[in-house]
Parts: structure tokens; C-alpha cells; sequence
């Protein structure tokens, strides 16, 4: 069965990283493109503290429910998440919508592995061109396109951690052809 778990950011508090929203949540800096464009360093201090926090958090017994579900069924992970959490615990199909902290990526929006090195002002590619963080900052635009077609194609969809509240993120269980099942 094609299985589409549609992730956010409650399936990474047990691991310590706290959500943009609701109860428990933590003060958050909004990064935008403007900050970036004006103020790099500023943004860089932040994504950087942000990376660590996530690069040293572990993946809980949830990453590892969805990671163990691919020895039954064709799985692939919608994340709104930029952690690596998924990937860590075991899942091989993951698909970010905005954006995964390790890597970065040119203005054109090719990607390069940084890993876990944190990210400077000066970094370049093999070409010189520069580099910025991988992620989606809070007025940029999302690239749905690879997560509509995972939903579209799948034969169960299960939606866990997400308030369903970030657009368009919310407007992807639109195009599921089959039965979404909020948690598990």
C-alpha cells in the first residue's frame, strides 16, 4: 500500500524541538527573505542556533512508528519539518516542504550537503556563487508540486503533529484520491 504520513512540527516536540504554534510553544524569530537580503549575519546567528538545536536532538518513538511502517507499506514522509528527524529514525522517502537544515542552497536553488556545519556569510559552492540556508523563510513561496504528486498517488494519507494551520501546506489533503486518517 502507498502510505503518505503528512508530518508538522508536533512530532518533534518529544525530541525536544518546541512548535511555532500553540500551547508549549516557543518564542520565535520570523526569519523572511527581507532579513536575509539586509541582514545575513543576523539570520545566519539565528538558523544556526536553530541547526544545533535540532542536530542534537534524537528521534522519538513517533519517527520511529513511521520509519518502521516501510517494512509493510510504500511510505513516503510529507514534512512540514526542516529537521532531519525523519531521516535519522530511518525513513528513506522524505519529501520537505520547507526546506531541510542540512543543507544550502544558490539563489538559482541548487542544493549542496553542508550537514552539520554551521553556515557563514562567505560560504560558496564549487563555483563561487553564494550560499544560503535551505529553508523556506516566512514570505517566500513553498514549492508543493513533489509533495501533491506523493499525496495524489497515495492509497492512505495519516496527518500527525500538524495544526493544518501554514499555507499552503493545508491545502495539500485537497488532493489526496483516498482516505486521510488525522493520527495514529
Amino acid at each position: 500500500m502507498r502510505v503518505v504520513f503528512f508530518t508538522g512540527a508536533g512530532v518533534s516536540v518529544d525530541s525536544g524541538i518546541p512548535c511555532y504554534r500553540g500551547e508549549g510553544s516557543a518564542p520565535t524569530i520570523q526569519l523572511t527573505g527581507a532579513d536575509w537580503r539586509e541582514r545575513p549575519e543576523w539570520v545566519l546567528q539565528h538558523y544556526n542556533q536553530r541547526k544545533a538545536q535540532m542536530l542534537a536532538a534524537t528521534p522519538n518513538a513517533l519517527h520511529a512508528r513511521i520509519a518502521a511502517a516501510e517494512q509493510l507499506h510504500d511510505v513516503t514522509v510529507v514534512t512540514q519539518n526542516i529537521d532531519d528527524l525523519h531521516e535519522r529514525a530511518g525513513s528513506t522517502k522524505v519529501i520537505h516542504l520547507h526546506g531541510d537544515i542540512r543543507y544550502a542552497r544558490t539563489i538559482k536553488g541548487k542544493k549542496l550537503w553542508i550537514g552539520e556545519s554551521p553556515l557563514t556569510v562567505d560560504a560558496v559552492d564549487e563555483r563561487g556563487r553564494p550560499l544560503r540556508p535551505d529553508i523556506v523563510l516566512w514570505d517566500e513561496l513553498v514549492d508543493i508540486r513533489k509533495a501533491r504528486r506523493a499525496i495524489r498517488g497515495a492509497q492512505k494519507v495519516i496527518v500527525v503533529g500538524t495544526s493544518l494551520s501554514v499555507f499552503p501546506a493545508n491545502t495539500l489533503l485537497t488532493f489526496a484520491r483516498c482516505p486521510v486518517v488525522l493520527g495514529f
